[in-house]
């Protein structure tokens, strides 16, 4: 009940921001599965530019 509780609540409140922000945009997806170091250089380098 708690898992499906919190997928409803994104699916109604996370999910339309980012499709939001994504037509804008101003979305910035980083692949977080990458190695640390790597994440960390990707994330500066959207946040300069």
């Amino acid at each position: 009940e708690t898992v499906e509780n919190r997928i409803n609540v994104y699916q109604e409140q996370t999910e339309p921001l980012i499709d939001y922000y994504t037509q804008k945009g101003i979305i910035v997806n980083i692949d977080g599965e990458k190695p640390i170091a790597q994440v960390g250089k990707d994330i500066i380098a959207e946040l300069r530019k």
